[in-house]
C-alpha cells in the first residue's frame, strides 16, 4: 500500500479507505470495474423534489416575484392545502443549488448570497422630556394585545419620512407618509393613525430616543396610551419594528427621494406588508390575526393559493 501511494502520489490513508469502500463483495478483492460500478451507484441522488414537478417549480417562481420569502411559500401551501407540500430549507436549496443560474436570490428579501444580520447605524439622539424606560414596562407587556412599537424611516437627505407602528401580537403594521421629520408631524400622525384602532388594541408604545418622539406625551394625554422608550443603541429592545421596517425597505431603499412615494404609494406598501402571512403567525397575515382578535373567531383568507393544484 506504501508502494501504492508513492506511485500515484497520494496519502496512503486515502488509498486504504479507497480500497475498504470500493472492493467487491463477492471476490473479498479490489477490481477497477466493480469500484467504479460502486462509485456511480453512490453518485445518484434522489431528485429534488421541485425538480420532479414542473408545476411546483413554476408556483415557487410566480411567489418569489410576488416577494413571498420561502418560510411564507412553504408554511402557506401547507396551511392552505391541509398537508406538508414543501420545506422553506428545500426552496433555499433549490434556489442556490440546480437553478442558482436562475438568480432567483435577486426576489430574497436581504437580495444576499449568504443569510445574516446587517449592522445597524444609530442616528443623533435627543433627550426625551419625561421618558419612561423600557425596564419600567410591566413584565406581562410581552403578551398583551394592543402594545405597539414605533420608528420612522426616513427618505434621502433627511426630507420627509414614514412613521410606522407596529402591533406585537397580530404583527399588524400601521403608518403614515410625512413630509418632514419634526415631533410635531410625528405625533399628528400617531395620534391620527391609533384614533382608528379601538381603545381595547391601543394601550401602549415602545420608541426609540429620536427627537421626532419628543411630544410623545401626547398619546398619553389625548388617547390614554403609555410610552416607553428603549435604552439607548438597542435597537433589539423594540426588534418586532425593526424587522418590519427591514421589510419596507424592499420597498422604499435607503437614499429613495420622497418625491417618488406618494401617501397613497406608502400606503399600498403598507396593505402589501399585511396582507402577507407570517411564519411566526402560522402563516396568518398580520390583517387575519388583527381580526381574529377583535372578532374573537377565526379569520382566514384564500391569500394566492390554488387548492386544486396543490394535489401532487
Amino acid at each position: 500500500m506504501n508502494k501504492i501511494s508513492k506511485e500515484l502520489g497520494r496519502h496512503r490513508s486515502t488509498i486504504y479507505r479507497e480500497i475498504k469502500r470500493n472492493r467487491s463483495k463477492v471476490h473479498e478483492e479490489y477490481l477497477p470495474d466493480t469500484a467504479e460500478e460502486l462509485s456511480r451507484s453512490r453518485r445518484y441522488r434522489k431528485p429534488h423534489k421541485i425538480e420532479s414537478s414542473k408545476w411546483l417549480q413554476k408556483e415557487i417562481e410566480v411567489l418569489l416575484t410576488m416577494e413571498k420569502s420561502p418560510e411564507i411559500i412553504a408554511g402557506r401551501l401547507k396551511l392552505e392545502a391541509g398537508k406538508h407540500i414543501i420545506s422553506h430549507e428545500s426552496i433555499y436549496k433549490w434556489i442556490y443549488g440546480p437553478v442558482k443560474h436562475l438568480k432567483l436570490q435577486r426576489y430574497l428579501l436581504r437580495k444576499k448570497r449568504k443569510r445574516g444580520r446587517r449592522p445597524s447605524r444609530n442616528g443623533d439622539k435627543t433627550k426625551i422630556p419625561n421618558r419612561v424606560s423600557i425596564h419600567e414596562r410591566p413584565a406581562e407587556h410581552s403578551k398583551g394585545f394592543g402594545n405597539w412599537e414605533g420608528d420612522t424611516i426616513h427618505f434621502a437627505n433627511h426630507q420627509g419620512g414614514i412613521v410606522t407602528v407596529y402591533e406585537r401580537i397580530c404583527k399588524l403594521t400601521l403608518g403614515a407618509k410625512m413630509d418632514t421629520l419634526t415631533s410635531s408631524e410625528t405625533l399628528d400622525n400617531m395620534e391620527t393613525i391609533f384614533k382608528f384602532v379601538p381603545a381595547i388594541a391601543r394601550k401602549s408604545a415602545t420608541l426609540d430616543n429620536g427627537k421626532e418622539f419628543t411630544d410623545h406625551q401626547r398619546l398619553n394625554e389625548r388617547l390614554n396610551m403609555k410610552t416607553y422608550f428603549c435604552d439607548p443603541h438597542s435597537p433589539w429592545q423594540k426588534g418586532g419594528i425593526e424587522n418590519v421596517n427591514g421589510i419596507i425597505r424592499r420597498y422604499v431603499p435607503k437614499r429613495s427621494r420622497a418625491q417618488d412615494y406618494s401617501a397613497e404609494k406608502v400606503q399600498h406598501i403598507l396593505n402589501t406588508i399585511n396582507h402577507t402571512p407570517r411564519k411566526s403567525l402560522d402563516f396568518k397575515t398580520p390583517w387575519e390575526a388583527y381580526l381574529t382578535i377583535l372578532l374573537d373567531r377565526p379569520i382566514v383568507f384564500n391569500c394566492f393559493t390554488n387548492l386544486v393544484a396543490l394535489q401532487i
